[in-house]
């Protein structure tokens, strides 16, 4: 879990590679971060990197679709991988072997044998692999977390996840095998790990895809995790649900010894004290929002650095985020055959 350090006082050079649906966000933090310099920026389609640049008024960056060439060109001290999840691998462990730092977009790999690979890699080079997992750095998560220590021992957690999913969708979602469990899911699945600080142990799951999806792979699911400390935790989602939409980041209530805890993205977590029990709630703290900006990457990023400077450990740092990208395709596997599934065994 080691990994080198970043010397020096200089801002960091990083590229960024993917300009779709979130690589302009990401740019937008590389060029307004006064700790990173936006180095480069590479994309399958260069005009469509280059577009993204001239929008941010980066106009001198350099842009391209050749990796290999732009890194040789550059040569950055990290990327931001911010390809579709199929490429993640192969661009992951192109730059982990030249002695680069990597912060992904989530998922890590497509299969779980590809993030074995890229953790390899990490460790073999030395390098710092972590996956960006914005919601963690939300407010209103963290004051749920909060909020939910002070329960005791908790034995249930549920999350809720209701939002159709049309418009401004990936493309390769539509054709995605598994696009919830294997796309959004681990936001909501990581999140459950955040707030309790609890890991997996099994998962049982039911997956379908109602007649009226616009998708072609299973969009909606029912999964009961069995976590440490005895925790169960119930979610049910459904990515082409029409009606009473949740927030992106679910909606969740917690059990414990000394009460319940009720959280929903847009406010307040909110306690209800068992018997003779004095709790509050946490309050989220207030940030002054900017539009130009996704939620959370500037988080990311700058956790990320952070990270390169001190050598201190950050969410989503690659051994641990693991545990989350299990969740998701030990679902799948319990989908698919039926059968629970112990997902310790996969991330030992």
């Amino acid at each position: 879990m080691s990994f080198a350090t970043a010397g020096g006082a200089a801002p960091l050079r990083g590229v960024v590679v993917g300009a779709g649906a979130l690589g302009p966000h990401w740019g937008y933090e590389l060029h307004h971060s006064g700790d990173v310099v936006l180095a480069g920026w590479v994309d399958l389609l260069p005009e469509r990197a280059a577009a993204a640049a001239a929008a941010l008024g980066a106009h001198e960056v350099p842009v391209g679709a050749d990796l290999a060439a732009m890194l040789d060109a550059v040569r950055p001290d990290f990327i931001v991988n911010v390809s579709p999840p199929v490429a993640h691998h192969a661009i992951t462990l192109a730059a982990l072997e030249r002695g680069l730092h990597v912060l992904s977009e989530k998922p890590m790999a497509a299969t779980l044998a590809q993030a074995a690979d890229m953790i390899a890699a990490a460790d073999r080079n030395e390098r710092l692999l972590m996956v960006s997992q914005n919601r963690r750095y939300y407010p209103g998560l963290v004051a749920f977390g909060d909020t939910v220590a002070r329960l005791g021992a908790l034995s249930n957690l549920t999350c809720q996840f209701f939002v159709a999913h049309r418009d401004d969708a990936a493309e390769f979602l539509f054709t995605f095998p598994d696009p919830l469990l294997l796309d959004m899911a681990i936001h909501l699945f990581d999140g459950a790990r955040a707030i309790t600080g609890a890991d997996p142990l099994t998962v049982y799951c039911e997956a379908s895809n109602p007649p009226w999806s616009w998708y072609g792979g299973d969009a909606a699911a029912d999964a009961i995790f069995t976590m440490t400390g005895g925790l169960r935790f119930a979610f049910t989602g459904n990515w082409a649900g029409d009606g009473f939409r949740t927030s992106w980041t679910g909606s969740w209530r917690a059990t414990g010894e000394r009460g319940s805890a009720l959280w929903e993205d847009e406010g307040a977590p909110v306690v209800s004290p068992a018997p003779g029990e004095r709790l509050e709630a946490v309050a989220p703290a207030v940030l002054v929002s900017d539009p130009e900006r996704f939620p959370g990457l500037e988080f990311s990023l700058a956790e990320f650095v952070d990270a390169l400077r001190t050598g201190r450990v950050p969410a989503g740092e690659c051994h641990d985020n693991l545990h989350s990208l299990a969740m998701c395709h030990a679902a799948v596997e319990s989908a698919r055959t039926g059968r629970r599934v112990a997902i310790d065994t996969l991330v030992a």
